[in-house]
């Protein structure tokens, strides 16, 4: 399955008619009134401030968005409720775009969604309650439901403390949302802290970071999977996540799972297994992948049981995992295919303790994986996967522009600059106010910034780890809610090899 052409698909069935368009608080003092009078087409826009209700779709066709982002425009659901309501039917078309989803309570204190297949992105899903025995979904609940969950931060929620399940997504009874580009953070449940899915759900999880989360009794601080679940799980980092069991992923009861080009680092099983634990008569394919430093009292990354027939098995191949297959605990009847590619290397982080996971230029990781097994041509952050031969983990090491840290006016960040090292590289930073729409095609790359970008001009040079960090601090006249862009030239404007990277927005929160 390829990640990218999926996506596509739903982008192209996603465009909404035309329609009208419906300001709030301007013509409509609330966003449920608004909803009320919209027809299928419309877009309603909501301008900053915050909102407190509960808000209902009733399976109309609609665009909500914020006019300036999440971080000025808040839904906040007074915990009497959902925060935002898909049971009716919703489609891809259905869209909820820019806003801050905040103290909602209930099954799927964020967002509910029943029998809905709505388009959720560029939201920060915030703080909201999960109630329910054996249920959950603290951010975002879905049943027999398929969303496109899109470029969200989704962050310290949680369920019920007994029982409760998906403390950031739960998806149950035929679910096959589409999880990407999101960022999954610090939320909790007693199974599936970050994500869980149950009941013949098949997800999509690709591109996500899933970072910090907490199972508190249970299995699968980062995923849970259980009951007759096929997932694809490609190009994710799940990092620093925990659980008394399988703080990574745990695999559970005839789920069939493809886990590729995963970077799995950093997580701490209480009791047991850091990394992967799979029992219950499943099948999972392991491919391109890194397993690193998984914390686990036995030395254990990956752990597989069973008691009767059909038996556990895992495929891995390509991939980096400490200690190799002496990290591997096998019970009697499962098997272990141990196929070629695997190395015991280390991975060469660019900073951990910042919690930067992206690959350096001296990594074992580089030019290690299989070509034939990448599910998606893109890595975790849309740089092109290089097919001579593909990197392991979630990054690929390439030209890139990127930041580390929290952007809040007055605090310190760090911008990074990935880029090739032989012969040293000069590096220059450009920023701008706008965006070149299309981006300007030049020999060295497409510009994104509209013309003429400043030009800060030369930040250094590559070094041997392949990876240049330049210390700023984040102006104090910047404003919540604003957005500022950046793109890097790696090389002389002149010469060769010379590449412009990535667009890098750096939005104050």
């Amino acid at each position: 399955m390829n990640v990218a052409t999926t996506f596509l698909a739903v982008v192209i069935f996603s465009v909404p008619a035309i329609g009208a368009t419906i300001y709030v608080p301007d013509d409509h003092g609330m966003i449920q009134w608004a909803i009320d009078a919209a027809a299928d087409g419309d877009t309603i826009i909501v301008r900053p401030g915050t909102f407190f209700e509960n808000i209902d779709y009733y399976g109309k066709a609609i665009t909500v968005r914020s006019e300036k982002g999440a971080a000025v425009t808040t839904i906040d659901g007074k915990q009497s409720g959902s925060v935002v309501t898909f049971i009716s039917g919703e489609g891809p078309d259905s869209i909820l775009d820019g806003f801050t989803i905040f103290n909602g309570r209930n099954l799927g204190g964020g967002i509910r969604c029943m029998g809905s297949s709505p388009t959720i992105r560029n939201n920060t899903i915030r703080a909201n309650f999960g109630t329910g025995y054996s249920w959950g979904g603290g951010g975002i609940s879905c049943w027999s439901s398929s969303p496109l969950i899109e470029k969200n931060s989704i962050m310290g929620n949680r369920t019920t403390e007994y029982d409760g399940i998906g403390g950031g997504i739960d998806c149950k009874a035929f679910s096959s949302p589409t999880i990407i580009g999101n960022t999954i953070k610090g939320n909790r449940a007693d199974e599936g802290g970050g994500i869980a899915c149950t009941d013949y759900s098949s997800p999509i999880i690709a591109a996500n970071r899933i970072e910090g989360n907490e199972a508190t009794s249970s299995h699968g601080g980062g995923i849970f999977l259980a009951h007759r679940c096929e997932p694809l799980i490609a190009n994710n980092m799940i990092v620093g996540n925990t659980a008394p069991y399988g703080a990574g992923i745990t695999v559970s009861e005839y789920c069939s799972v493809t886990i590729a080009n995963t970077t799995i680092a950093d997580n701490s099983g209480a009791r047991s297994v850091g990394a992967i634990l799979v029992w219950g008569h499943c099948t999972v394919t392991v491919v391109n992948s890194i397993v690193w430093k998984n914390d686990d009292d036995d030395g254990i990354e990956i752990s597989l049981y069973d008691n009767a027939p059909p038996y556990t098995t895992l495929w891995i191949s390509h991939s980096d995992l400490e200690e190799g297959l002496a990290s591997i605990h096998v019970e009697t009847g499962c098997t272990v295919n141990w196929g070629a590619g695997m190395i015991d290397s280390d991975p060469r982080f660019a900073d951990t303790g910042a919690g930067d996971y992206h690959i350096t230029a001296l990594s074992a990781c580089r030019n290690a994986g299989d070509d034939s097994a990448v599910v998606d041509a893109e890595d975790f952050e849309g740089d092109p996967r290089c097919f001579d031969t593909v990197d392991m983990g979630a990054d690929e090491f390439y030209y890139h522009l990127y930041h580390v840290g929290v952007v809040r006016p007055g605090w310190a960040i760090e911008i990074k600059v990935v880029g090739y090292s032989n012969p040293p590289a000069p590096v220059t930073l450009a920023f701008g106010n706008d965006l070149a729409d299309p981006p300007i095609p030049t020999m060295h790359g497409d510009l994104y910034l509209a013309w003429r970008p400043i030009w800060y001009g030369f930040i250094g040079r590559i070094p041997q780890s392949g990876i240049l960090s330049l210390a700023a601090t984040v102006p104090s006249g910047w404003s919540l809610g604003d957005q500022h862009l950046f793109q890097a030239l790696v090389g002389p404007w002149g010469g060769q090899p010379t590449r412009l990277t990535n667009l890098m927005a750096l939005t104050v929160e």
